[in-house]
């Protein structure tokens, strides 16, 4: 007479099956749920930036209103042609980091009223530059 049920080495194997395909479906599903919230960030990172920068286009005009508006604000301002400044409230500009290098003698601006402005960059690939012209 022939028996036939499940031996206990059956159900064992059974269940490194059900597990194997059962931990291989949470590494696949957590990948993809790290993946989404880090492209969520991004995304979120990308359109405050924008919206900074848009609002910079449409409110500075000057210098003191440019320190004004990045008073608490992750941006790096770049004088083109002198370098990177630090401005105070009065809107005279100190040089940080200098770029006129870049530029022969006779191109070398004194003062110069074009600003290229990055904003953000502390999320990868999020940075945002603008340039913009100020009196």
């Amino acid at each position: 007479m022939k028996k036939s049920a499940f031996t206990l080495v059956e159900s064992l194997v059974n269940l490194l099956i059900i597990s194997a395909v059962g931990m291989a479906a949470m590494v696949f599903s957590s990948a993809y749920l790290k993946t989404t919230y880090d492209r969520d960030n991004q995304m979120s990172a990308v359109m405050a930036n924008m919206n900074i920068a848009e609002s910079l286009r449409a409110e500075v005009g000057n210098l003191p209103q440019l320190y004004e508006f990045s008073k608490d604000k992750e941006m790096k301002i770049i004088a083109v042609g002198v370098g990177e400044i630090n401005l105070s409230e009065d809107g005279i500009y100190t040089v940080i980091n200098d770029e006129s290098y870049m530029f022969s003698d006779k191109l070398k601006p004194k003062k110069t009223n074009l600003f290229r402005i990055e904003i953000g960059g502390s999320v990868p690939n999020t940075k945002i530059t603008t340039v913009v012209m100020l009196r």
